[in-house]
């Protein structure tokens, strides 16, 4: 519906594409044109235990982090993600604490932050097809 809408809106005004968000749809997006998003995914899916990072995605209330004392994301942007580690976040979801879901919504906003400014770059650059292309097998990558 995307490549069906975007050829009937003029260029020269921004494109909003609501209610669409993972990371592999906002690439898919952007290639098609679309300028602007508004989604509660990032943070929905954080509250959920579900974290994107650099090399994919992590679901944190797995037992599989619980003695991974890496940080969350060490590529991250959020010192938030680079300063705690993926069992601490996970101890903080398994205990209730409000601050694990916080962390993994900090981090799942500054990487949708990230990737759009990297698409606006490489888009620039005239290198985005090669680097979605990529990216979107990053994106697919269930840690």
């Amino acid at each position: 519906m995307t490549d069906i809408s975007t050829d009937h809106l003029p260029l020269e005004k921004p494109r909003y594409l609501m209610g669409v968000g993972t990371p592999v749809n906002l690439l898919e997006s952007i290639d098609r044109g679309v300028d602007m998003f508004d989604c509660v995914l990032p943070t929905r899916n954080a509250r959920h235990g579900m974290v994107y990072t650099s090399e994919g995605i992590i679901n944190i209330k797995n037992a599989k982090w619980a003695n991974d004392h890496n940080p969350l994301d060490s590529n991250s942007p959020s010192p938030f993600s680079r300063e705690h580690s993926r069992a601490y976040i996970r101890h903080l979801f398994h205990t209730g604490e409000f601050l694990g879901p916080q962390i993994a919504s900090l981090q799942n906003l500054s990487f949708f932050l990230w990737l759009v400014r990297e698409a606006r770059k490489k888009i620039k650059a005239g290198e985005f097809p090669d680097w979605k292309k990529e990216m979107v097998s990053v994106l697919n990558n269930r840690l």
